[in-house]
């Protein structure tokens, strides 16, 4: 009878290992009895310790996803995006998506296509959606390049100088393309 067989009754314990203890038990059983305790208590203590071992090598988002008492726990312990997270939509101005950055905020993608200025920056053309902290970075690239000219269809593309958030703008030094544009921010 193992550890885990011992009842938590002290009368009910007659056996440790093979060695009988009950009542009217020789002398000799209690000491062998004893050495099968310390035997057993050094087997518990052996596999514990190497629990603790395998224990200490986890990362703490491991172990707080051990220790989430719900689904949502789980998924921030792991950075795992919600259907929540996931979002996309688009209307006239264009598309857009919102996804997770891996540091706990999200980034936000939109695209389009829009008409450039000829020789100037265009108008304020709307984002899809407003970039709650800014935008980080916007490209344009001309649709129907002209391969005739000497200036390699040259458009860019610009956050509105007032309303940075929620505009943009389109620049040729050629002729008024049609671009497609991107812009990335938080």
């Amino acid at each position: 009878m193992s550890v885990g067989d011992w009842s938590t009754n002290a009368d009910s314990n007659t056996l440790v290992g093979s060695v009988f203890i009950g009542e009217n038990c020789p002398s000799k059983n209690l000491n062998n009895a004893v050495r099968q305790v310390m035997a057993e208590a050094r087997a518990k203590f052996d596999q514990l310790d190497a629990a603790t071992a395998i224990l200490a090598g986890l990362s703490s988002d491991i172990i707080a996803f051990l220790n989430a008492d719900t689904n949502a726990q789980a998924r921030a312990a792991l950075g795992a995006a919600t259907a929540a997270d996931l979002s996309s939509g688009g209307n006239a101005n264009g598309f857009w998506e919102r996804r997770p950055d891996g540091s706990g905020g999200f980034i936000i993608r939109q695209w389009g296509t829009r008409q450039a200025g000829t020789d100037t920056w265009s108008g304020d053309y709307p984002f899809p959606i407003a970039f709650p902290n800014g935008v980080e970075a916007i490209n344009a690239t001309a649709i129907n390049m002209n391969f005739g000219s000497l200036n390699g269809n040259a458009v860019s593309a610009r956050t509105s100088q007032t309303t940075p958030r929620t505009a943009f703008q389109i620049g040729s030094s050629d002729n008024p393309y049609v671009c497609y544009w991107e812009a990335v921010g938080r």
